[in-house]
Formats: structure tokens, C-alpha cells, sequence
């Protein structure tokens, strides 16, 4: 028996296994749905950042998903693991005498139907009893996904803004 060339066993591999190796795609969308399931994205986004604005830290936290495989990651800390988890840190907000929060226009990468990535710009200010005052920034990435109860993060990232050096 002859071995079939050298040069023709990359062609022929790729040939008889592509079928196995192909993976589905995303579901496609049209601009009208893709800018559906964004503005969805975008109310939601806003309800909660409406509801940080007002203190509301009961509305806030529906905005988290109560699913265990939820985390948070901040600077380079898994930060939370759970909803209840940030409810507690939501919680320690109400610890200031002023509070405000600012978000620049979230821009919103749909993924598939019931999945989509939010990235924004933070810029918080707390106010203490004292009178002391600490503002900073933070960039933001969310993987909100919608289920049952709607879309909710899923997983997230905040990194704080640091000056140049």
C-alpha cells in the first residue's frame, strides 16, 4: 500500500473533520431586534441607576442575579459572589450622609437574544457626617442575561480609573 503524499494530509484532515469541529453561530440579528434588545438593556440599566440615585438599595439590588454562579470582580478582587453579597455592600452605602452617582451612556454589545455586554464609565462622590468627601471613577463591563425575572448582571468588572503616571 502507498502512503498518499505528505503535502495532501492537511487538505484531507481539514476536509474530513471540519464537520466535527464546526460550532454554531451566534444567532444573527437584524439592526431593528439588535437595537430591541439593546434599548431592553439600556431601561433596565437606567431603572437601576435611577434607583443608586434615590438610595433605593431594595429596587437596586433586583438589578443582580440571583444565580450561584454569579461573581464580581473589582481591581483584581473577586469581590462578590452572590446577590446577597452586594446587597450587603449596597447596604453600606446608606452609611453616608450623600451619595451621587454618574454614568456616562452605556454602550450595549448584544450577544445573542437573551444575552448582552454593557460597558460604561462611573464617576461616584460620598459624603460622610464630617463633611469629608471622596469622589473617584470607575470603568464598567456587565454581562446582563434575561431570564425569567428579566435581564439581570450576570457577571461584572469594575476597575477604578487611576491618574497616569
Amino acid at each position: 500500500m502507498r502512503l498518499p503524499d505528505a503535502r495532501l494530509v492537511p487538505a484531507f484532515l481539514a476536509l474530513v473533520l471540519a464537520p466535527a469541529c464546526r460550532t454554531t453561530t451566534p444567532t444573527e440579528f437584524d439592526d431593528a431586534q439588535r437595537a430591541a434588545i439593546a434599548d431592553s438593556v439600556r431601561r433596565v440599566f437606567g431603572d437601576f441607576t435611577a434607583a443608586l440615585g434615590r438610595g433605593d438599595v431594595g429596587e437596586a439590588i433586583q438589578f443582580y442575579s440571583d444565580d450561584p454562579g454569579f461573581r464580581w470582580v473589582e481591581d483584581g478582587t473577586m469581590r462578590y459572589t452572590s446577590r446577597r453579597d452586594i446587597a450587603q455592600g449596597l447596604e453600606q452605602l446608606r452609611t453616608y450622609a450623600s451619595l451621587s452617582f454618574r454614568f456616562d451612556e452605556p454602550t450595549i454589545d448584544v450577544v445573542a437574544s437573551n444575552v448582552a455586554i454593557l460597558t460604561t464609565i462611573t464617576e461616584t462622590t460620598l459624603s460622610d457626617t464630617a463633611g469629608r468627601t471622596l469622589t473617584f471613577a470607575a470603568a464598567l463591563t456587565v454581562t446582563m442575561v434575561r431570564d425569567s425575572a428579566g435581564w439581570r448582571a450576570r457577571s461584572g468588572h469594575s476597575s477604578t480609573v487611576r491618574p497616569p503616571t
